[in-house]
């Protein structure tokens, strides 16, 4: 199959021809980058903004992998990954987090997240893994997230919540899926302790439009957790159909109703 590299009035185009064409324009002095994404003629496309920052240079928008991450020997023990600076982020967001050595246990989370939305400013709330391996790792720890009520900037950390004893090794990957707005990403590593668990629960689960259906992320009854807010809901791989949800069953929406995840 045929391609071609070629300039287009203010673009720069590299052209699949029948697949689709990526297009690269700078936006002019301190304005950035936009890269657009138009793979068919029955798509709309898609724009990623890469701005630039006080220097000119290219801002850190979708930061990928951002190395070793230290996590304290105790339950309490926080680690932040770092924020995205004002005016925020919106986005689907996929953090994995792998560990070393133990069992090299690793989570996966999804979650969708815009400023001031669905987390509340200033207050954290802890993402239940999408995922994660194997079932009872040897390490225990959470994931919060926060919208800061100074400058909508928003936070993600990692909490210890238990576990074999000693300091960790955490390997981060963050990634955004259709970001808009997105603001500079920095990596902090801040520390603390003594940290309590938030009493908010985000459930991993991304919703999408496939065929006219809305999907969602299954997790199991054991990573439901602590209730969220009532209107949450996520499916449940192994509830049980019943009032109050319950493990060891075939499968069921779990919605929460602000005092119990219900299945019925």
């Amino acid at each position: 199959m045929a391609a071609s590299i070629y300039p287009e009035t203010a673009d720069f185009v590299i052209d699949a021809q029948a697949t689709g064409k990526v297009k690269f324009r700078n936006s002019g002095a301190g304005a950035g980058n936009d890269v657009t994404f138009d793979f068919s003629a029955n798509s709309t496309p898609q724009t990623l903004k890469a701005p630039l920052n006080a220097s000119g240079s290219l801002a850190l928008v979708n930061p990928g992998s951002i190395g070793t991450v230290t996590l304290g020997p105790n339950p309490g023990d926080t680690t932040e990954l770092g924020f995205f600076a004002n005016p925020g982020v919106t986005g689907v967001f996929y953090v994995d987090l792998n560990d070393c050595c133990g069992d090299n246990g690793s989570r996966h989370y999804v979650f969708e997240e815009s400023t001031g939305e669905p987390t509340p400013q200033g207050t954290w709330f802890t993402v239940l893994p999408a995922s994660r391996a194997p079932a009872s790792p040897t390490l225990a720890y959470d994931l919060d997230v926060m919208q800061s009520n100074a400058d909508s900037s928003f936070h993600i950390r990692v909490r210890r919540t238990g576990g074999a004893a000693g300091s960790s090794t955490l390997y981060p990957t963050i990634t955004i899926i259709n970001g808009l707005g997105a603001s500079p990403w920095t990596t902090t590593g801040s520390t603390n302790t003594g940290v309590s668990a938030p009493s908010g629960r985000l459930p991993s689960a991304t919703l999408t439009m496939a065929g006219g259906q809305t999907m969602s992320s299954p997790i199991a009854f054991a990573s439901l957790g602590s209730v969220p807010v009532a209107g949450s809901f996520v499916y449940c791989s192994d509830c049980t159909t019943a009032a109050t949800c319950a493990g060891s069953g075939s499968g069921h929406l779990a919605v929460s109703n602000g005092t119990n995840w219900t299945c019925q």
